[in-house]
């Protein structure tokens, strides 16, 4: 697949999840596939979801975390194995009702079609001062 093939495969599958429609990304991935946040361990979202089982449990963790408000895509790259998109993420964490604004950075592996790799990079402390302790924030 060209590089233009896996920037389309991850704008369409990313479009569609945005929406509230995952079918397209679970049928996108490896079925080794992983998905990570960036983000200490301690939280619902913490650590690596491999498959389309752990796919769906990052998701419906990353639901039960924090209500998404927006999501901005400003710049999309790629090269034969990666697309990296950049963008501006507004969220408010459902434990303390604080809000997450911040850029984010959203780098996808791509082999042969298929998107082995999800790694999302953002400034999540607000997430991670809601699960310290007693989670009073």
């Amino acid at each position: 697949m060209s590089i233009e093939d896996n920037v389309n495969l991850v704008k369409t599958t990313m479009d569609e999840l945005m929406r509230g429609n995952p079918a397209p990304l679970l049928a996108a991935i490896r079925d080794d596939a992983v998905i990570k946040a960036i983000i200490p361990p301690g939280t619902p979202i913490s650590g690596e979801f491999r498959g389309r089982d752990g796919f769906m449990r990052y998701f419906q963790a990353l639901g039960e975390v924090m209500e998404i408000l927006e999501v901005q895509t400003h710049d999309i790259t790629a090269s034969s194995g990666h697309v990296v998109m950049l963008g501006f993420e507004r969220a408010r964490v459902k434990r303390t009702g604080k809000l997450l604004e911040c850029e984010i950075a959203t780098v996808f592996g791509v082999e042969q079609g298929k998107i082995t790799k999800v790694v999302a990079m953002a400034d999540m402390s607000p997430i991670v001062e809601a699960y310290r302790g007693d989670g009073a924030g």
